[in-house]
């Protein structure tokens, strides 16, 4: 596998390593937003209504925004809209450390979605143009493993980083400069993305759809992972520390741990692919999280219902790279970014709703687990 893994990632593009380094980058700015926004609204003494609402506003955003993004990167080119995405993305994380009104939080909510959508909907294919056809797995697994190493770096340094700065300074100024760090990591994302070399053209900013029946079931099944990622995925660490008493250290160990987890199992999602054929590893190991989802929702000790946090992150995640690039391969260049907003606009709206459900649960204290 280490020799396979070499041979098909010496031929990765220049395109494709700037590429990495700045989606790196990105993914240490995202875990620190997400791993501390919903604490950091709760210590402004925010309600856990509100809390989802916001939540929903960037999903929902995020959605909205999609076909936009993806009609843009077909006209405009993909650098051109990564570039905008990732300074809107750093204006607005910036703005929620330094801004403390409901209605801007909603502005800024709808920021922060639009820019994830820019981000989202051009990578796909954007790997997929710069790589060929051997190599495209490997790449899109180690864009996948790579995010997920930087989120446990993050995780992990992240709690042990509030817990430091949470000796000078209050909680709501910690959060705060943790926010502001994740938008210094936008601002370095930024930097390789003007070494980028445009090598599509793009002409026409009309919709062209040729694979509709297709595009139709990755959207339904996108749109089902959004409606099940929404009532659990935003509100884990508020579960994790108000429901089973997690400190902010042990939840930055957690998903560090798990997302190191995830990240060398991601590895082995071209040799998964290769056994099993791509729809069929995709499937069964989606289908291997369910029991331990319901582990989580059962669970009252912290240990177990930790693992299987670990254990539902693996089986639902390890075989994304191999979704991304067989949704890639299966359509046309100019319909692939257009493609691809639809299938992020899908799971996004599918999250919106039940992310705002799910916050109202638990605050009338029903786990969203059992949902």
């Amino acid at each position: 596998m280490y020799k396979m893994y070499i041979e098909r990632i010496k031929p990765f593009s220049s395109n494709a390593g700037l590429f990495l380094i700045n989606s790196a980058f990105i993914a240490l700015s995202t875990v620190l937003f997400s791993f501390f926004f919903n604490l950091y609204l709760r210590a402004l003494g925010f309600e856990m209504n509100f809390v989802g609402l916001l939540n929903s506003i960037i999903a929902l955003s995020t959605g909205i925004s999609g076909i936009p993004f993806g009609m843009a990167a077909d006209r405009y080119g993909r650098k051109k809209m990564l570039l905008l995405s990732c300074i809107v993305l750093c204006i607005s994380v910036t703005g929620f450390a330094l801004l403390f009104q409901k209605s801007l939080y909603v502005v800024l909510s709808i920021l922060t979605g639009a820019s994830n959508a820019g981000i989202y909907v051009i990578s796909n294919p954007f790997m997929s143009e710069n790589s060929t056809e051997r190599e495209r797995v490997h790449l899109f697994s180690v864009y996948s493993a790579l995010s997920m190493f930087m989120y446990a770096v993050g995780s992990i340094i992240g709690g042990y980083a509030f817990t430091f700065l949470h000796i000078f300074f209050s909680g709501v100024d910690a959060y705060r400069i943790l926010l502001f760090s994740s938008a210094l990591f936008v601002f370095f994302s930024i930097l390789p993305l003007f070494l980028l070399e445009e090598r599509v053209e793009h002409e026409s900013i009309n919709i062209r759809i040729k694979n509709r029946s297709l595009i139709l079931k990755f959207v339904i099944f996108m749109s089902l992972l959004g409606l099940g990622g929404g009532f659990i995925l935003p509100y884990f660490n508020v579960f994790f520390k108000e429901r089973l008493g997690a400190g902010e250290e042990f939840i930055g160990v957690l998903f560090g741990v798990g997302t190191i987890t995830l990240a060398f199992s991601t590895l082995f999602s071209p040799l998964i692919s290769e056994k099993m054929g791509k729809i069929r590893a995709v499937f069964w190991v989606q289908m291997a999280s369910i029991p331990f989802l319901a582990l989580i929702a059962f669970s009252h000790n912290l240990w177990v219902a930790s693992l299987g946090y670990v254990m539902r992150a693996v089986c639902m995640n390890m075989t994304t790279p191999i979704m991304g690039a067989f949704s890639m391969e299966k359509l046309e260049k100019d319909e692939r970014a257009t493609a691809s907003s639809l299938m992020v606009t899908s799971w996004q709206i599918s999250w919106a709703i039940t992310s705002n459900v799910s916050g109202n649960l638990m605050r009338g204290e029903i786990i969203p687990c059992l949902m």
